[in-house]
């Protein structure tokens, strides 16, 4: 994971629908209060039966949210896409 500069990404938040009635000045402040990440393919976010520490919208890429058995075996996924979030 790797973090960059603060930016304005409330353009972004706009088209989100849990924040579509934000007025200009609250997605301007929303967004401020975020920071942007980056994670290479194939780095875990969190992990089965972890606490997710941050809220999470995906601007560009795909994730996959998986869960695993436990012998280690894939149970289950779900694809997520830009614009979505969780």
């Amino acid at each position: 994971m790797t973090q960059a500069a603060a930016a304005d990404h409330s353009h972004h938040l706009r088209e989100v629908e849990i924040f579509s009635h934000f007025n200009d000045e609250h997605l301007r402040l929303l967004s401020a209060s975020g920071r942007s990440v980056r994670f290479d393919s194939g780095d875990r976010v969190f992990g089965d039966g972890e606490e997710p520490s941050s809220f999470y919208l995906i601007l560009h890429g795909n994730v996959v949210i998986q869960r695993s058995t436990p012998t280690g075996e894939i149970a289950g996924w779900h694809a997520l896409a830009g614009g979505d979030y969780f």
